[in-house]
């Protein structure tokens, strides 16, 4: 497989783009929707403490478009549940947890640490 290029999508823009159905998911390569609420609460509280997150991967695919133009759509091949969880939040679908929240699991002197950074 070739890798064509990184780009940096905002949380917006992916949420757009997936509601819209710009971002599909085929059966091929995804299995449906497995994360519990606490993994997408933690995911996205990882996002909000700025941890490095893995990167999406998304394939292009070209369809026939209404004016005979082809679009392009993006298969997503890795990384449904994170864009899953980031439109589950976005729509206001399940809470942030708090920064102390025990399913975090979290090591406790790394729970201090970042509630420190939270308390601005």
């Amino acid at each position: 497989m070739k890798f064509k290029r990184k780009t940096n999508y905002t949380v917006e823009r992916l949420v757009e783009s997936y509601s819209a159905g710009s971002l599909t998911r085929p059966d091929e390569y995804q299995r449906g929707a497995a994360w519990r609420l606490p993994q997408k609460q933690a995911f996205v509280d990882s996002l909000f403490r700025g941890y490095p997150l893995p990167p999406l991967f998304l394939q292009a695919t070209k369809h026939p478009g209404l004016d005979g133009e082809p679009t392009t759509k993006w298969d997503i091949i890795d990384g449904q549940q994170r864009i899953l969880a980031l439109c589950g939040f976005r729509n206001d679908r399940f809470p942030l947890l708090a920064p102390n929240e025990k399913k975090l699991k979290m090591p406790s002197v790394l729970l201090l640490l970042e509630l420190e950074k939270w308390a601005v």
